[in-house]
């Protein structure tokens, strides 16, 4: 049952296709592809800023950290 959610979770977001017996496949549209891999970017990018202000780190130091990081 919970596979079965997942799996129709996915093909909601049109990652996956169903293609009748022969069963899903992950979808080969750049596109889609591309538009939930930012949308889940927005996401964490969210979330670690929300979590930097929460420790109290400026805009300017969340910069610099993630330069360093980077490296």
């Amino acid at each position: 049952n919970t596979v079965q959610h997942a799996f129709s979770e996915l093909e909601n977001e049109g990652l996956i296709i169903s293609k009748g017996t022969l069963g899903r496949f992950v979808t080969e549209d750049i596109d889609v592809v591309t538009a939930c891999r930012r949308k889940m970017a927005e996401q964490l990018a969210c979330e670690f800023v929300k979590n930097m202000e929460e420790l109290s780190i400026t805009k300017e130091e969340t910069i610099n950290l993630i330069g360093e990081v980077m490296e």
